[in-house]
């Protein structure tokens, strides 16, 4: 439980410092157009976090065997605890980093889909949207969630990749 701890607050704490730095080089304002696209890197850190995780699980086993599953529920334990750090930091961000980054996002996204021809259904649509995201709760709940599916997905691999495996003729 402490590795899981250690290295979900290491990977929520890097997430975090991912987006401070987005945010100081443009890439939430004026380069908003690419930082849309690179914003998804953030889950990297949370990608060594788990990696981390389970490879020091797999060396202090002392001879007991590291089963997929127990590395999947250990690199998934790391994601949640990542985004509970991370969804926390984006409230913050929100708040007190960067208050104008959903309007400055909504006139950007508005600004490509007037361009792109979108109908009014569809600008409708996003603006609903937009609505329910202003929702601090909507916001945690969609980085926690986010940060959750990709962290399982990572844990998946980390999981097949760090595995013990059994020698033939043995069961796990």
């Amino acid at each position: 439980m402490q590795r899981i701890l250690k290295y979900g607050l290491l990977g929520g704490l890097g997430a975090s410092v991912y987006v401070t730095v987005e945010f100081f080089i443009g890439l939430h304002g004026p380069y908003l157009s690419v930082g849309r696209y690179v914003g998804y890197l953030l889950y990297v850190a949370v990608a060594v976090g788990i990696y981390l995780a389970i490879k020091q699980a797999k060396e202090v086993t002392e001879g007991a065997p590291l089963t997929f599953w127990k590395a999947v529920g250990i690199g998934t334990g790391v994601a949640a605890i990542a985004g509970i750090v991370l969804s926390v930091y984006n409230w913050f961000y929100m708040i007190a980093i960067n208050p104008n980054f959903l309007q400055d996002y909504t006139n950007f996204m508005l600004d490509q889909m007037h361009a792109e021809g979108s109908t009014s259904e569809q600008i409708a649509e996003f603006m609903q949207m937009v609505e329910t995201y202003r929702s601090p709760v909507f916001q945690f709940m969609f980085f926690f969630g986010e940060t959750i599916v990709i962290g399982f997905v990572f844990s998946l691999i980390a999981g097949a990749l760090l595995r013990t495996k059994q020698p033939a003729g043995t069961s796990a």
